[in-house]
């Protein structure tokens, strides 16, 4: 494709629907953004992505196209999409092979929509499991399996012209705290940081890694009490100057709480300038307003020709792109391998389930009641996807379920009559949970599972659910639509 001058705004920017309405073109138009990024409201069909992403193109020329393609519970696509597991699921096994496997996936489904940018590796330490924001997404807590991965994931992408993104700078692994929802720390000293959190960047910054995505996050060793995006010591002292990062630094979402709650457009937009940011993503996620972009593009409008003269900042922000559009133009391959991935992501979903404890069922309880304990939709990063999915996929395709029902909450007596029914019909109980320790009774109401005939119990988060007294306990790791169906096979297979 032959790349149309243009003199984008340096805003990549999320909306609403699936296809291109006037209002939509008007305001793109308006906007004139360096790129776009999709979610799963903008998504019903590979056919119709790959439409939607032509006109776009059509109507602005070359643009950057991003989607957040992490696999696991990240995942903007519909049902039938060859999606990998969780990058936590994998790194238990951390196969060089599966891992290979899991990256051109990935890699070849963004390749046949156009798409030139995912926002991944994660390199974020799994070191805090009580992180809300990052959670099945990290890959390992030890940095060299991380830096192995991420070069994998890395070369499979490159190999199709898609550039991948380096996140969360300079390290979100260790933060209690989702900057979706409010503002957070790492008080991890300088020391810890450099040998362990930041290894992970510096060797995917000499492996060419063209894009970098800082946390909203503060780093009191690095730079006290100013988030990682609005610090130059961290932008460009640290990850131009020391790192010698030379690709584009592209901001996480500028509408979430840890940002948007204290800063108005006008002063985002001027200290993270300063700071060495090069791209501002405003997903229209969390705010969900057209004009909210509208001041953004004002304000870096603004701020571009305020600078003083010796600050060559738009010219070089200018130049990397340009420069990533050239390496990445965003080209369509035909997508003739998608439609024979099916058999390989089930069982690349299967190899990741840990059977914690698996035995055998009793003879005759073949057939299955399945029980769920409800939990709020997910928030953050998936805030457009639920976990409910999981069971409607079992629901759908597994026919020995023959009862099911939903738990509200963990009282016994509810439970109870659960245990009674199936042992009476001699049906194994199947029970699904989501993040369940946080409920309270939770405990209480696995204890009084082992009173069933047969249960199994599967964990779709971690394994803080699973108490290892039950028969059957299982975990995913994280999950997506394929997650059912790796679960159909195992459930079918006792």
């Amino acid at each position: 494709m032959k790349m149309k001058p243009r003199n984008p705004t340096p805003i990549i920017i999320g909306f609403e629907g699936t296809g291109l309405n006037q209002t939509l073109q008007q305001h793109l138009l308006k906007i004139n953004p360096a790129g776009i990024v999709l979610f799963k409201r903008n998504i019903i069909s590979l056919k119709q992505t790959r439409t939607l992403v032509h006109q776009i193109r059509e109507l602005l020329g070359q643009i950057l196209v991003a989607v957040d393609h992490e696999g696991g519970m990240v995942n903007r696509f519909p049902e039938g999409c060859p999606v990998p597991p969780s990058l936590m699921g994998l790194g238990r096994i951390n196969e060089k092979e599966l891992l290979m496997d899991a990256c051109r996936m990935q890699a070849e489904l963004l390749a046949y929509l156009g798409v030139n940018l995912n926002f991944a590796p994660v390199l974020d330490l799994a070191t805090d499991e009580r992180n809300p924001a990052i959670g099945t997404r990290a890959f390992s807590a030890r940095p060299d399996d991380i830096i192995n991965y991420g070069r994998i994931c890395m070369d499979a992408h490159r190999k199709l012209a898609i550039a991948t993104t380096a996140k969360h700078f300079p390290g979100h692994g260790r933060s209690p705290a989702d900057s979706h929802y409010g503002t957070g720390e790492v008080l991890a000293k300088y020391d810890k940081l450099w040998n362990e959190d930041l290894r992970p960047f510096r060797e995917l910054i000499k492996h060419g890694i063209p894009v970098v995505m800082p946390a909203h996050l503060m780093y009191p060793s690095l730079d006290l009490g100013i988030p990682a995006m609005f610090s130059r010591k961290i932008m460009t002292d640290l990850l131009r100057d020391k790192l010698g990062f030379q690709g584009l630094v592209v901001s996480d979402c500028v509408e979430m709480a840890a940002v948007s709650d204290s800063e108005t457009p006008s002063r985002i937009v001027q200290k993270g300038v300063s700071a060495g940011v090069d791209l501002f993503i405003s997903s229209f996620s969390l705010k969900k307003s057209l004009e909210f972009q509208l001041a953004l593009k004002e304000a870096l409008d603004r701020e571009l020709q305020e600078l003083p003269d010796d600050n060559r900042k738009p010219e070089l922000t200018v130049e990397r792109l340009h420069e990533f559009l050239e390496a990445y133009p965003g080209k369509l391959s035909n997508g003739s391998s998608l439609s024979r991935e099916s058999e390989s992501v089930v069982q690349m979903h299967c190899r990741t389930i840990e059977m914690r404890r698996h035995k055998s069922l009793p003879e005759g309880y073949q057939n299955f009641f399945l029980v769920e304990l409800s939990g709020d939709p997910s928030r953050g990063i998936n805030a457009d996807e639920q976990w409910g999915p999981v069971s409607t996929g079992l629901l759908k395709t597994v026919k020995s379920i023959r009862q099911h029902q939903i738990l509200a909450d963990c009282r016994l007596e509810t439970i109870n009559r659960v245990i009674e029914k199936a042992n009476l019909s001699h049906l194994t109980v199947v029970l699904i949970t989501a993040n369940g320790f946080r409920r309270e009774g939770f405990r209480s109401l696995l204890q009084q599972l082992e009173k069933a005939d047969a249960v199994i119990h599967i964990s779709l988060i971690d394994d803080r659910d699973v108490s290892g007294n039950l028969d059957n306990e299982w975990v995913t790791w994280g999950y997506n639509h394929w997650t059912a169906a790796a679960l159909k096979r195992e459930l079918l297979s006792l």
